[in-house]
């Protein structure tokens, strides 16, 4: 708009959350054991105003199973359950991330979504994905690349998609914007399969495992792995910080012939198989 002031509007405190989100679910919430799983829906919506209010009137005059079966969905991130949620919410932030310039911008928000929510994600580790996925191979140089994603990252946060980190060449994904980018990314052409910071995640089925261009199971309590998972279009596998992960089969690579980046950093594996021919340390 050029406008000669630019003002942050923050998310909604707790408190002023609570206020928005009970006005539009209603009466409902004076019984004190529907306030309870109320108040962590309301928490789940992350100060978001288009959120609360959305969710608020979806679940207005429903009863408390409906609540609770509302709350476990916002929490797996799979919203779109929640009849009169897509519609709004969705598409509202789905208009965000199609008014972005490019496909490969695009593709560094969704990268954005795989980390776990309100985590620190290094802007350099997206560089290192970049790089890995071939998605910038038409940049000569590193210092190139890195400036460019450099210059995605501003993009999006200029969007109010992602938002600085803690320090400095980080950035934080709010939560149910994460939410919808994973949603996106699982249904488009992408075909991103997200499980970080999921707790007690299982391996996809062979059907999911044989769309997936790229899976993340970072930082979850997966302690096994299939002996030879058919993965014909995996670029990418993300399985950091998995601390009960001790061993990877033998044939657990054998058919994965595109992959590009691996990344298995802080885990309990002291090799990999012979059959990938990198050692540990340089798998991210």
């Amino acid at each position: 708009m050029e406008s000669q002031a630019v003002i942050k509007v923050e998310v909604l405190s707790d408190e002023d959350s609570w206020i928005l989100f009970r006005e539009k679910a209603g009466d409902v919430l004076d019984c004190t054991e529907q306030q309870i799983v109320a108040r962590k829906v309301a928490k789940e919506c992350g100060g978001l105003p288009i959120a609360i209010v959305t969710v608020g009137r979806a679940l207005r005059d429903q009863d408390q199973l409906v609540w609770k079966d509302a709350l476990l969905q916002l929490k797996r991130s799979i919203a779109t359950l929640i009849e009169g949620i897509h519609q709004k919410v969705f598409s509202s932030l789905r208009l965000s991330y199609n008014s972005l310039p490019s496909e490969q911008i695009k593709l560094c928000f969704l990268f954005c979504c795989i980390f776990q929510e309100d985590h620190n994600i290094s802007v350099k580790l997206l560089m290192k994905y970049a790089i890995g996925e071939i998605f910038l191979c038409d940049l000569p140089t590193l210092e190139e690349t890195r400036y460019t994603v450099y210059n995605f990252v501003r993009t999006l946060k200029d969007s109010c998609l992602p938002s600085d980190g803690d320090n400095g060449g980080w950035v934080k994904m709010h939560g149910i914007i994460r939410n919808m980018g994973i949603l996106i990314a699982s249904n488009d052409v992408h075909w991103f399969l997200v499980k970080a910071g999921m707790g007690e995640a299982e391996w996809p089925t062979a059907k999911r495992l044989g769309k997936c261009y790229r899976i993340s199971f970072m930082s979850t309590d997966i302690n096994w792995l299939p002996d030879q998972p058919n993965c014909p279009r995996l670029k990418t596998l993300l399985m950091q910080n998995n601390w009960y992960l001790k061993e990877i089969p033998a044939n657990f690579f054998r058919r994965m012939p595109n992959l590009h980046v691996l990344n298995l950093s802080y885990t309990h594996i002291s090799s990999l198989p012979p059959s990938l021919g990198i050692a540990k340390s340089q798998s991210t």
